[in-house]
């Protein structure tokens, strides 16, 4: 897998603030792996869309960096986090172009240009240009390794003009780009076409809650003075939620 920082040049730590959005955050400090969610993703890889949805707190950015992570070579992966200011389709679009470019510096040069030159919030026909961008990335792919997409936090940019586009977005995926997303709310999409034909994989908040062995590796690492019966309360109250025994 390309680790982008290094790609850029860029020391650790030193990545400008306008581009960390699209660079993978490192794992919480004592970050407990979800092994068996991850084979999950893994097993979603050959569809069209990874779905992880549950309310904050249960890991749901900290699964998708742990599976990005631990990706096969023969996978490439573009980080791109989202704020309340994406749900613009206009800059959601040119930041995800840019993203993109990281890995083919020649894509949607001219669709760039077009973007750049429109007034924010001016009324956006997004359809047209995302499906020519679509075309010219997947002839970029055929000769490239497979593609992840990873769009984490969307629920703060959501919206319905942005779910339309992000609809027409996974309507149109070109073969070798699989995109994950990672909500609190679960998108406005209209998913039962990719449902039906086995292209999404759903990670919920039920699938999130820790198990118990899961539960006992994370209060191993704060709770060295709890007598066995504390454990096992604090466990049982906490129902799986990863934030609540932390």
């Amino acid at each position: 897998m390309t680790d982008l920082s290094r790609m850029q040049g860029f020391a650790d730590g030193a990545i400008p603030a306008l581009e960390r959005r699209f660079f993978r955050p490192p794992l919480p400090e004592g970050y407990v792996p979800r092994s068996r969610l991850c084979q999950r993703l893994d097993a979603g890889l050959g569809g069209r869309l990874l779905l992880i949805c549950a309310p904050a707190g249960f890991g749901k950015s900290s699964l998708a960096v742990e599976f990005c992570q631990g990706l096969p070579d023969n996978w490439q992966n573009v980080w791109l986090g989202l704020s309340a200011r994406d749900s613009d389709p206009g800059r959601f679009l040119e930041r995800l172009l840019a993203s993109l470019q990281q890995f083919f510096p020649q894509l949607g040069a001219q669709a760039m240009g077009l973007l750049k030159m429109r007034q924010r919030h001016q009324p956006f026909a997004f359809e047209e240009w995302l499906d020519s961008l679509l075309d010219e990335l997947a002839m970029h792919l055929m000769l490239s390794k497979p593609l992840l997409l990873v769009l984490d936090d969307y629920h703060l940019a959501q919206g319905p003009v942005l779910d339309r586009c992000l609809q027409f977005l996974l309507n149109h995926l070109p073969a070798g780009l699989v995109v994950m997303v990672t909500s609190r709310q679960r998108p406005d999409w209209h998913l039962a076409r990719l449902r039906l034909t086995r292209q999404l994989l759903e990670i919920n908040e039920q699938d999130l809650r820790l198990t118990h062995a899961e539960s006992m590796a994370v209060l191993g690492q704060h709770s060295g003075s709890l007598d066995s019966e504390a454990l096992q309360s604090l466990i049982q109250r906490s129902e799986g939620w990863v934030a609540g025994l932390r």
